[in-house]
């Protein structure tokens, strides 16, 4: 479980819950609650936006008041809805995984998997994966939407590791790294495949050729993340941004979505996450992308106008929609 120390020592425990229970100012404990929820849900929070529950009570020792602050599953488990599916339904699902998995290789026949389809889940808003009933035995496939990975370092920052569009397998790390917990947010208005994780290690263990597209997956988006990690460091923001735009078309291509223009499934702050600048800096180095010609924005929507040229400059290797490229 992930926790950052606050001055009066106190730990603030987040993969669960977050709680305050110190005495201090009240000022200062709703402005550490609010960067504290921001840093984990990626929201902006103003001095006069609720949060879940804030209760308080005064103590005896004077001005003081101690506050605690719980933002506890249940409170997430009212944004997903579990949806009844017919076996038709569940095959169509679990065929967002299939195509995509064909990508890499042979076509591969997913219907293996249905059996351990526990059920799908419509997301209603932003949603930590440890919101969803026993997360940890269990594996999360997007059948539509997009969502990612993430870290928080000790100072409360959030680092964005990974990016899924559908058909993506999540937290494979759990299965293949034993009892590994991710940290993932599904974004708002996603479709999430809920596969029991006992029952999806003896499909595939019997199920040479679909292990093995599975493991192709997988090595293709580690490379990936590898090849954006020393773009990370060793490049100035425009070509950091640039690349993290090519990773973001590779993973949309792969979910299914060939079309020039392409919805920008992150916030600015979410983009700031992923390469490391801040929202402010993001939003600079787009405009500078735009006037360079590199990209075409229309909103939320976006068009890469200079693939091929960025592609080489880059050294950019498409790992997962080669094939729709080409």
């Amino acid at each position: 479980m992930n926790s950052s120390a606050y001055p009066d020592g106190k730990d603030v425990q987040l993969q669960y819950s977050v709680h305050f229970d110190f005495v201090e100012t009240c000022q200062d404990q709703v402005r550490a609650v609010r960067k504290m929820a921001g840093n984990i849900f990626g929201h902006r929070w103003t001095e006069h936006q609720p949060i879940a529950t804030i209760q308080g009570r005064y103590l005896s020792q004077g001005r003081s008041v101690r506050w605690g602050m719980n933002v506890s599953q249940n409170v997430f488990l009212g944004q997903e809805r579990d949806l009844r599916s017919t076996d038709a339904e569940i095959g169509s699902a679990v065929g967002s995984l299939a195509r995509r998995l064909s990508l890499l290789g042979e076509t591969v026949d997913a219907s293996a998997l249905c059996p351990a389809v526990e059920r799908i889940s419509a997301i209603q808003r932003d949603q930590p994966i440890w919101a969803e009933r026993n997360h940890s035995n269990r594996i999360f496939v997007l059948e539509n939407g997009f969502a990612f990975a993430f870290s928080l370092y000790p100072d409360g920052r959030r680092h964005i590791g990974d990016i899924f569009a559908p058909g993506a397998l999540c937290n494979w790390s759990s299965v293949s790294g034993g009892m590994l917990i991710e940290n993932v947010i599904f974004k708002a208005r996603s479709r999430v495949i809920v596969l029991d994780r006992d029952r999806l290690t003896d499909v595939i263990a019997d199920q040479r050729h679909l292990r093995e597209a599975i493991e192709r997956h997988e090595h293709a988006r580690c490379h990936r993340r590898q090849q954006r990690c020393r773009g990370l460091i060793a490049l100035p923001a425009v070509e950091r941004l640039a690349l993290t735009l090519l990773d973001i078309q590779d993973e949309l291509r792969a979910g299914g979505n060939g079309e020039d223009w392409i919805g920008l499934p992150l916030t600015l702050r979410e983009l700031g996450d992923l390469t490391g600048l801040t929202d402010v800096h993001v939003s600079r180095t787009l405009k500078k992308l735009q006037e360079t010609g590199f990209i075409e924005k229309r909103g939320k929507r976006f068009r890469l106008n200079a693939e091929p040229k960025m592609q080489e400059a880059l050294d950019y290797q498409y790992f997962f929609s080669a094939g729709i490229c080409a």
